[in-house]
């Protein structure tokens, strides 16, 4: 994800607006405490402007990290507002997210703490995720991990996350985690060929998978995970619902496993 710092433009942008802070309050420093507050005072003449711009100037180039103060403080303001707008919808939408009744759930289904993963089988850094989550479930017998297929990556993730979906109608919680694993697992491409192989392999019905594709449920499935993901931010794979908050990126079982830790503590991604 490009940081904000990154971004000459905002960069610019942000640059000019802390030099027209600064001759604002240059402007007020002008100006005597004791006169009286006019339109004309704000009016400066093309002298005074001048001047102004040469202060201004030679301030910030004599103190240039006042600018990096101002980024860093606007940036953590903007991640502060977009946790809280987070929040507000892992709360709003919390049956869909962690309830859902055509979720595929591994690990413990009556855990006491819930991970949500958002995933495309064709992520690299889903497929790096997958040990470290398998891993706190062999830890934790009381996590519940719900996973729900994010296909973002082109034409064969949907082909695969269509037949996953329509495979999931009719396989137990230990043949969906092994399914999982398996396309995950898989190298090179996975796309809808490669999920009926597997579904063909573990002994499940084609014929029922061809009818569920066929059927309105697949879709709806899928539309909901992506109208999900968007209402809570999750605009990359993997994407991680635990608690009230939101996490990204393959972050590690140990970051992942303090935020399960949270949940079960305090019901939020951090205490």
């Amino acid at each position: 994800m490009t940081s904000f710092l990154a971004s000459p433009l905002r960069r610019l942008v942000l640059a000019g607006l802390v030099v027209l802070a600064l001759v604002a309050a240059a402007g007020l420093a002008l100006t005597p405490a004791s006169a009286p507050a006019t339109a004309q005072d704000a009016t400066f003449s093309e002298g005074e402007r001048e001047a102004i711009g040469t202060i201004v100037r030679e301030y910030l180039l004599e103190n240039p990290e006042v600018m990096l103060d101002v980024f860093a403080e606007l940036e953590r303001r903007q991640a502060a507002e977009q946790e809280e707008r987070q929040r507000s919808a892992v709360a709003d939408r919390g049956d869909d997210i962690f309830r859902a009744p055509h979720d595929v759930v591994i690990g413990n289904p009556e855990g006491d703490v819930t991970l949500v993963e958002f995933f495309d089988y064709n992520c690299g850094p889903c497929r790096r995720a997958l040990a470290d989550v398998m891993a706190m479930i062999e830890k934790d017998a009381n996590l519940r991990v719900v996973l729900k297929d994010f296909p973002i990556l082109g034409p064969p993730s949907l082909e695969a996350a269509q037949v996953g979906v329509a495979a999931a109608a009719q396989m137990t919680p230990e043949q969906a985690a092994r399914f999982h694993m398996e396309l995950l697992s898989t190298r090179g491409q996975v796309d809808g060929a490669r999920a009926r192989q597997v579904a063909e392999e573990m002994g499940l019905d084609l014929e029922r998978i061809q009818a569920e594709l066929n059927g309105p449920r697949v879709a709806e499935v899928i539309t909901t995970n992506l109208d999900l993901a968007n209402a809570v931010g999750i605009t990359g794979t993997p994407g991680w619902v635990v608690g009230d908050g939101v996490l990204v990126g393959a972050i590690g079982e140990a970051r992942l496993a303090d935020a399960v830790a949270n949940a079960r503590a305090c019901g939020a991604v951090s205490c």
